[in-house]
């Protein structure tokens, strides 16, 4: 395919401006690969010199730090910025002042684009030559194994990533029940609260309505007894005292009733207003028990999701590895492939649960 820009060799000055145009072009078109896809090329080229297996380790911590540095396009990317660069360099000890730095950055940079891609700062740590690594051998005869080792370790990697995906949802679901059962037992406390409270106001109403009873008792017993007085009184100044008693005890209640029947429909609205309180926080603490419920259920079912899923990624994983292994038996392999994969199976079992997955 065509390179995604121009080689400009007016920018070319030492030692790219010594490298024949061929290799220029092959290193351009090397240094656009992934960081990751750089490792490889690197540790598959130089594997058995001091400068590939015993450097595996720190090559593929180097890559994992690019990967950090590039904000925009992480894995994808293949170089880094001339300010990511030279975080990059403090982050492995070069505490330097910026020009020094940046002049460390010159001779790192080989096609002087302001850009340091992994390739290049291999090249420079480890003392190679732009030909050394465009020509260094790839092994890789057989084809056919490593595209499907590689296509079971991404499937392995894709099943952690969704095992992941499943333990955060499902301790957003725990996390959740426990905020509704919380809710509900606030819910049940509040309604049985107002329930309490509804009870008292009834037995409050319960009382006046007795006390107003009895005041009307006393109230009709005593005009009972004033008009069988007037009845058997035979003295004017008696008979005529009872009528006027009689007459102002029913032109308006006496205090004690009046006080009864104000006091009997106060306790009555306030029985009303408790009972509808009432049965309000019912609705809401059954609503509550409801979605507590729902939260359990839905907790139990992430659970079950994540011990499934986390079975997935260890069979997948297991799978990869057994796959690995047996091609590194055969002869053509690209060792700094397998050995990559192998990382990757290795990162990616940290993230599986060290216990079984507890289910709420």
């Amino acid at each position: 395919p065509p390179l995604p820009f121009p080689i400009a060799t007016d920018r070319l000055t030492d030692p790219m401006s010594r490298v024949e145009p061929e290799f220029q072009e092959r290193f351009a078109r090397l240094t656009q690969k992934t960081y990751s896809a750089q490792s490889k090329w690197w540790l598959n080229g130089f594997w058995t010199e001091p400068c590939g297996e015993a450097e595996a380790e720190a090559i593929w911590t180097f890559a994992e730090r690019c990967t950090q540095l590039d904000k925009k396009r992480r894995g994808e990317g293949n170089e880094l910025d001339e300010f990511e660069a030279h975080q990059f360099l403090e982050t492995l000890g070069e505490t330097k002042t910026v020009l020094e730095l940046r002049e460390k950055l010159r001779e790192i940079d080989v096609d002087m684009n302001k850009r340091m891609a992994l390739m290049e700062y291999l090249l420079f740590r480890y003392n190679k030559t732009v030909k050394d690594v465009v020509t260094a051998p790839q092994g890789g005869e057989n084809k056919e194994e490593m595209a499907q080792a590689q296509s079971m370790v991404d499937a392995a990697q894709a099943a952690v990533e969704e095992m992941n995906r499943k333990l955060e949802e499902q301790r957003n679901a725990v996390e959740a029940q426990k905020k509704a059962e919380e809710e509900a037992k606030k819910q049940a406390a509040e309604a049985k609260a107002a329930e309490d409270a509804a009870r008292a106001a009834e037995e409050e109403n319960r009382r006046a309505l007795a006390e107003l009873h009895n005041q009307e008792e006393a109230y009709h017993g005593k005009i009972k007894a004033l008009e069988e007085k007037i009845a058997k009184s035979e003295g004017v100044v008696t008979r005529g005292r009872a009528i006027a008693e009689l007459e102002q005890l029913k032109a308006e209640d006496p205090l004690p009733l009046r006080r009864a029947k104000t006091n009997q429909e106060a306790t009555v609205r306030k029985a009303e207003k408790a009972r509808k309180v009432a049965e309000a926080a019912r609705e809401h603490a059954d609503a509550s028990a409801r979605a507590a419920e729902q939260a359990t259920a839905t907790a139990e079912e992430s659970a079950r999701q994540v011990e499934a899923a986390v079975e997935g990624a260890q069979q997948k994983l297991e799978e990869a590895m057994e796959y690995l292994e047996d091609v590194k038996s055969r002869p053509g392999q690209s060792y700094g492939d397998i050995w990559w994969m192998e990382r990757e199976i290795e990162e990616k079992k940290k993230y599986l649960p060290q216990k079984k997955v507890p289910k709420p």
